[in-house]
């Protein structure tokens, strides 16, 4: 890290700057600091936006999309905005160098090192594709060498840059990692990622690229029409990785499918009386566990397609009575309960491989899902808690009385406590919605937008909701609120205004509100008094979809819990006690999972299990199939 120089801000928005990490193509790296002390990466791209504030807005909205990706295995997008015409983005700071500059001085991977990182690599990969986003410019400059396992950074920013109008070939890849589509100006999606994280795991495993030339132009036609030099690359390694090269995008396995494939048949066991249970920490934890293990990722994978060369990959969640895959079934308790004390847990959020609970009597604590165990009590009682957000290494709580704390994860210190002028019942790190209504005596409910972070608020305070705001999704720059008039508000972050009003047209007030993104459009998701699930696109403001609970609809009425995961809605349900899991292109009844001790009061889920929240004090994680 250099100094600043002259002419090189001190702070941008909220956060100091101690240094500069480096300067690229794109733009410069700081080192800062926010407000809470925790270091985070400030990224400053370069001037070529001034005078265009609509560039502005796409670039915001874009690059905010990449708050949506997993924790695991990236580095967390925190904060994005625009600094005197420049625009910026905030990530975790992860100590460690580069994988380019890694095999630069300590040369290539190789064993049990080369399969940990393509596995953790490839699960970045998987999550990121999953939100949505194409990260463009996948190369061995992207992967840092964390104390914790290879993180995977500046996914999100080629995209955001692209929505610009203003990227270059320059800053939306590097030649010697892009995919023929990229190097010949074509639109990319996900398997484009796969061809250039393949070409990174050529360079890992060997020290040389998979295509060299002596010029750009020559280099380019060589990842058009060349073949790559594969020399070197473990035998073990060469069907695969030269399957990610193919030149047809159609024909590369995605990451999810590689991944699948690695870790088949690997996290089974048996449990008395014949019924089987998955470990527990190969399943939260994806396949990062599998390549801990010891045997080689790709000679596992080269196994199974020999043996099970007609056997389709198995999905998720794909139908009311799931496949079962070689590993799990849909529904199935991965590992035990976990007891949380006997306190009845409203509020939840996940970060990584934890799971952060709070109830209505003011307890806070931090359970580990592999093991089931009490990591860190934070409260043991007071104001009841009404939200929570967290990411890799942040935690914020909301309480009753107004206060918002934040969190050290690592340390469970509380770095920072502010308070709202009512109680935030809404809130991610970046954005927190309070409400001050009384249905005995207001009409409208009082709401006001916050940063959490700093305890500001941002905007006016507003009363448009009739009967109050029964629930708040977030989206990228957005957020979406229903009322007791039937009516979804489309809400613009940076202003606190609204920018779409929708009526949902029909008796049945809204319960719950999500947020999801379907063909590239986002939608709300939302539940209903009516026993309805309903789909509406937030451009149009047209309805997409509406589907009945069951046949028993509205004798069914009545959701605890409402959250989205990619294509699908996962629901609560009071009157049956049922979790139930929902294709949301066409409204079908994916699954249904029982057998939950007390109500369910939260869900929260990642790719492959549902962690379970219930007022008997449980968390009960199920397996996705």
């Amino acid at each position: 890290m250099r100094p600043l120089r002259p002419g090189e801000p001190p702070q941008i928005s909220h956060y100091r700057l101690t240094g500069a990490l480096g300067t690229g193509g794109q733009g410069t790296v700081y080192q800062g600091v926010a407000p809470d002390g925790r270091k985070v990466a400030v990224k400053l791209l370069h001037a070529r936006l001034a005078d265009d504030p609509r560039a502005h807005r796409r670039f915001v909205a874009e690059a905010e999309a990449a708050r949506r990706v997993a924790l695991f295995c990236t580095a967390s997008v925190l904060d994005v905005g625009v600094f005197h015409d420049q625009p910026y983005l905030v990530s975790e700071f992860v100590e460690g160098e580069t994988l380019a500059a890694l095999v630069q001085t300590q040369g290539p991977r190789a064993g049990g090192g080369l399969d940990r990182l393509a596995i953790a690599t490839l699960t970045a990969l998987a999550a990121i594709h999953r939100a949505g986003i194409v990260h463009r410019d996948f190369k061995p400059g992207n992967v840092l060498m964390g104390r914790e396992g290879p993180v995977v950074i500046d996914f999100g920013i080629a995209k955001a840059l692209d929505a610009t109008g203003t990227a270059t070939s320059a800053s939306l890849g590097t030649p010697a990692y892009m995919s023929p589509e990229q190097a010949g100006g074509q639109p990319v999606g996900p398997a484009s990622d796969v061809f250039s994280w393949a070409g990174t795991m050529v360079f890992a495993a060997t020290g040389h690229p998979a295509f060299t030339a002596g010029t750009v132009p020559a280099l380019l036609h060589s990842v058009l029409s060349g073949e790559p030099d594969l020399r070197g690359l473990p035998g073990a390694w060469v069907e695969p990785i030269a399957a990610c090269l193919a030149k047809d995008p159609a024909a590369r396995p995605t990451a999810a499918q590689l991944l699948d494939r690695l870790t088949g048949g690997e996290a089974e066991r048996t449990i008395p009386g014949g019924r089987r249970r998955v470990n527990r920490r190969v399943l939260i934890l994806g396949t990062a566990a599998a390549a801990v293990a010891g045997a080689s990722a790709f000679a596992v994978l080269r196994t199974k397609e020999t043996k099970n060369p007609e056997k389709p990959t198995p999905t998720a969640i794909s139908k009311a009575t799931p496949t079962p895959s070689p590993t799990h079934e849909f529904g199935d308790p991965v590992g035990e309960l976990i007891d949380l004390g006997g306190e009845a847990t409203y509020k939840l959020a996940l970060s990584g491989l934890l799971a952060i609970t709070g109830s209505s009597r003011g307890a806070l604590a931090i359970w580990d899902l592999t093991t089931g165990e009490l990591r860190k009590r934070l409260l043991a009682k007071g104001s009841p808690v009404t939200a929570l957000a967290a990411d890799r290494t942040t935690l914020a709580s909301a309480h009753a009385d107004g206060r918002i704390r934040i969190w050290d994860l690592g340390t469970g210190a509380n770095s920072a406590t502010h308070r709202a002028s009512a109680p935030v019942f809404w809130m991610t790190l970046t954005t927190a919605v309070s409400q001050n209504y009384d249905g005995l005596k207001d009409l409208y409910g009082t709401v006001r937008f916050w940063n959490p972070l700093t305890g500001k608020p941002v905007g006016p305070q507003n009363t448009v909701h009739w009967q109050g705001a029964d629930d708040v999704a977030f989206g990228p720059g957005i957020a979406v609120t229903g009322d007791g008039a039937e009516k979804l508000r489309v809400w613009d972050l940076e202003t606190a205004t609204v920018t779409r009003t929708i009526p949902t047209g029909e008796i049945g007030g809204i319960e719950h509100v999500a947020y999801a993104v379907l063909g590239g459009k986002p939608v709300a998701v939302t539940t209903h008094v009516d026993a309805t699930l309903r789909v509406y696109d937030l451009k149009t403001g047209k309805r997409r979809g509406r589907w009945q609970f069951s046949d028993r609809s509205p004798d069914d009425r009545g959701t605890s819990a409402l959250i989205t995961s990619g294509s699908t809605a996962i629901t609560a349900h009071d009157a049956s006690g049922e979790v139930r899991v929902w294709n949301l292109r066409d409204g079908q009844d994916a699954g249904r999972i029982t057998g939950f001790q007390g109500r369910v009061t939260a869900l929260a889920a990642t790719e492959r299990v549902i962690v379970v929240a219930t007022d008997a004090g449980k968390l009960d994680i199920r397996s996705l199939g």
